[in-house]
């Protein structure tokens, strides 16, 4: 009786003794992950602004050919207004599959979005960029293109155009990049930016109305 006993408190003092591992182990690896959360924040960051800096140079190379316009001057209506094709930002880039050479760098490592295996594939659903459709290379500090996590006005936007007059409030959400998403300007520069700076950066413009057109 007494060594049954002793096997039974033996084996409640394991079992314990268990759990304590379990519990120790499941909180340094909770720290391991957040010690490692910076580091990956980082790693898609970059990776982001080099599909950025990837697209800027795009553009600039399809303005060298085409008297110095980007492709979203090529779809007007016949009275010479903006023509936003069906397939929306998605057409832009098909524009330009030459000068990308490549479906990935349209998906921002940070998005959940996945990239295209083909342009042939290419829909809005693997892209991560909105586009500025008023940018001109003859004026090098406007919006070209960036992350899609845009808001207007407190709410985030849907896919589509939109309209930014200088009543609205252009934002940005916490989806990608933890409210600093990147943008590529007319000029091919990247930088990152937030709520505030998307309002200083329309400024300049002059326009009544900036469109983007979103994935």
């Amino acid at each position: 009786m007494i060594h049954a006993a002793n096997r039974r408190r033996n084996a409640a003092m394991t079992l314990v003794e268990l759990l304590v591992v379990v519990a120790v182990t499941s909180v340094l690896l909770a720290l391991l992950l957040t010690s490692l959360r910076p580091a990956r924040q980082k790693r898609t960051r970059i990776g982001c602004v080099n599909n950025l800096k990837q697209i800027g140079v795009a553009f600039r190379l399809f303005a060298t050919d085409h008297g110095n316009l980007f492709p979203m001057r090529g779809w007007t209506n016949r009275d010479g207004s903006l023509l936003v094709p069906e397939n929306g930002a998605a057409a832009y880039f098909l524009t330009m599959t030459n000068e990308l050479s490549s479906p990935k760098v349209l998906a921002c490592p940070a998005d959940t979005r996945k990239p295209a295996r083909s342009f042939a594939a290419l829909k809005n659903e693997n892209i991560s960029y909105f586009l500025g459709l008023d940018a001109d290379e003859t004026r090098p500090q406007m919006i070209l293109a960036g992350d899609r996590n845009l808001s207007l006005n407190g709410k985030p936007v849907k896919s589509g155009l939109l309209s930014v007059t200088t009543n609205d409030v252009l934002g940005v959400t916490a989806e990608l990049h933890a409210f600093a998403p990147n943008v590529v300007l007319s000029d091919g520069s990247v930088q990152q930016f937030n709520s505030g700076r998307f309002r200083a950066q329309l400024l300049p413009s002059g326009a009544a109305t900036n469109r983007f057109l979103v994935p």
